[in-house]
């Protein structure tokens, strides 16, 4: 949803981050609002404190999720206010509509990484939202998947660098080194060590991370 109007020159995709953004018509479900330039409802957090803000960024609404897991984006229309959806699910669909769905089946898997300690309710919720985004329903299980988010960044690390290791011989399954992955997002602070671990397959040799189980220590 691109709307035109009440945007001031010289705003940018900074000054509207992607957000769910509501209808005045009563019962009209939330729409995404991730292109430039942003629609024109709402401006911004000022009311979130109230939930009486038409404008639901999705950075906010993560934050909302991570707190409270069975939470809903309720918003507000002409007639006051309205019950949202699961926010989980919500989100979930919200980044196929971002990613796009994939061209060919071959392709078809996709993967969305996931803060730390993320509840297992809300990792069930955004996959059946993920699944719904690109296939209309829940009910194909192989189409999405979730990967911790410190996984997910060792492994474009090790993508990247990889090939610049000290190549060695060693065990199957051994560890090489450790990599400390740090998150400074908007919804929380996170440290986690990871272990680079050596596998062999037939004749090839991956470098993979490893990891514990996060735990909500992991927080700074």
């Amino acid at each position: 949803m691109g709307a035109q109007g009440n945007i001031e020159s010289g705003a940018s995709l900074a000054d509207f981050p992607p957000a769910f953004v509501s209808s005045p018509l009563p019962g009209t479900p939330l729409l995404l609002d991730y292109r430039w330039p942003g629609s024109h409802v709402g401006s911004g957090l000022e009311d979130l404190a109230t939930h009486s803000s038409r404008r639901i960024p999705l950075a906010y609404a993560l934050e909302l999720l991570l707190a409270d897991a069975e939470c809903r984006l309720n918003y507000v229309s002409d007639k006051g206010p309205e019950r949202g959806p699961n926010t989980a699910e919500a989100l979930g669909s919200a980044a196929i509509q971002i990613l796009g769905r994939p061209e060919r089946d071959a392709d078809r898997l996709i993967a969305l990484a996931v803060p730390n300690a993320i509840q297992e309710s809300v990792q069930d919720g955004l996959l059946r939202g993920m699944r719904r985004g690109l296939h209309g329903d829940d009910r194909t299980r192989d189409s999405a998947v979730l990967v911790w988010r410190p996984i997910a960044a060792a492994l474009q690390w090790i993508e990247r660098f990889g090939p610049s290791l000290p190549k060695r011989e060693g065990t199957d399954r051994e560890s090489i080194g450790k990599i400390l992955h740090l998150h400074l997002g908007i919804e929380a602070w996170e440290s986690t060590v990871l272990e680079i671990v050596r596998y062999h397959h037939g004749s090839e040799t991956w470098l993979l991370p490893g990891r514990r189980t996060p735990s909500p220590q992991d927080l700074l």
